[in-house]
């Protein structure tokens, strides 16, 4: 008699470090877009004006790019620490196993690599910047 495996339909395909690193994300993300929430409360919205949600916070379009920028890279830095600490505990518990040492390495270069090609597009942007007068 064939005995058959069924497929465990309770595990989804997010990973387990995904799910755990997703409050930390969250945070990051309302502390850039709290300062707009709390500006919109000067706005009277029982008058016929449209009021601006980001009065008193964002001036210029300029600043509200530097300010994105700002979001983005605090981000990026907390995805890459995040991804180097993953790679660290699979580097740490891969007990000898060729194929997890191999892929927490891999990780580990990519991440530094991708962090690295972050900051140097970071600076071609702020020396643009500086040279077209843009602040």
């Amino acid at each position: 008699m064939k005995t058959t495996l069924k497929k465990d339909v309770s595990r989804t395909n997010i990973s387990r470090p995904t799910v755990l690193f997703l409050p930390f994300i969250a945070t990051a993300l309302a502390s850039f877009f709290g300062e707009a929430r709390t500006a919109s409360a000067v706005c009277d919205p029982s008058s016929w004006k449209f009021c601006n949600p980001l009065e008193g916070t964002i001036e210029s379009l300029t600043e509200a790019g530097t300010k994105s920028i700002q979001a983005l890279l605090g981000l990026i830095g907390t995805i890459a620490l995040l991804f180097l600490i993953v790679a660290g505990i699979t580097y740490i518990t891969a007990a000898g196993e060729e194929e997890k040492i191999k892929n927490a390495k891999k990780m580990i270069t990519g991440t530094i690599i991708g962090l690295g090609i972050t900051l140097i597009a970071y600076s071609l942007l702020v020396t643009v910047s500086e040279i077209l007068g843009v602040k």
